[in-house]
């Protein structure tokens, strides 16, 4: 076995990393950029300020994007109350907001995430629109016109009951954190209680 060392010249690793994270355009209406870019929208664009610090979501996974399309489509409604479950960031919950929804509340069982998500909030100046909380949402007394999950196969089979329970009469439900051969499984699962009607799967590279 050979082994061989390198001296590398001392930086400020904490600041260099910034570098790598840059503005970027999620669908042709998002675009979504650090805190400390100096990115200027087009007219018919919005940005969405996200300071990724240790929670996931910073817009550029696949699942984030299938939801972020998925509210843009569905928030064309104005006023609609919003439950984002598993809110990392923040991300969606603060889309969200920006998009028209009258009420938005984002919960995670992660203390930074919660951290994270509310600071985010604040750059985004949503803070009206937008609460964060830190537990699950058996918590919760109440439902909502839209639910987004953005978890995993083994988070949303076990949330299944919750997720239904904060969902209003005729409320739309979006489901991701899937590989492409978990959806149909999901799917079924979820069909079969008989509350809900299908409406559509979407797909970015492996993951729907």
């Amino acid at each position: 076995t050979k082994i061989e060392t390198t001296t590398i010249p001392e930086q400020d690793w904490g600041e260099k990393w910034k570098r790598f994270f840059k503005p970027f355009q999620v669908t042709s209406r998002v675009v979504v950029k650090p805190p400390w870019s100096s990115f200027r929208p087009k007219k018919n664009q919005m940005s969405i300020v996200i300071n990724p610090g240790m929670a996931f979501g910073t817009g550029t996974h696949a699942t984030t994007k299938l939801c972020i399309r998925a509210l843009e489509k569905r928030l064309k409604k104005k006023g609609l109350s919003v439950l984002d479950v598993g809110t990392g960031s923040g991300i969606l919950s603060i889309l969200a907001g920006r998009m028209g929804a009258g009420e938005v509340l984002g919960v995670d069982t992660d203390e930074v995430a919660v951290e994270v998500a509310r600071e985010n909030v604040r750059q985004n100046r949503v803070s009206d629109l937008v609460k964060v909380r830190k537990g699950n949402i058996g918590h919760i007394r109440r439902q909502f016109d839209v639910v987004v999950a953005n978890i995993d196969l083994r988070g949303l089979r076990r949330m299944r009951r919750s997720l239904l329970r904060h969902l209003k009469r005729k409320g739309l439900l979006v489901l991701s954190g899937l590989l492409e051969r978990e959806g149909d499984r999901l799917r079924q699962y979820y069909m079969e209680t008989g509350h809900l009607r299908w409406a559509q799967s979407t797909r970015e590279g492996e993951w729907v």
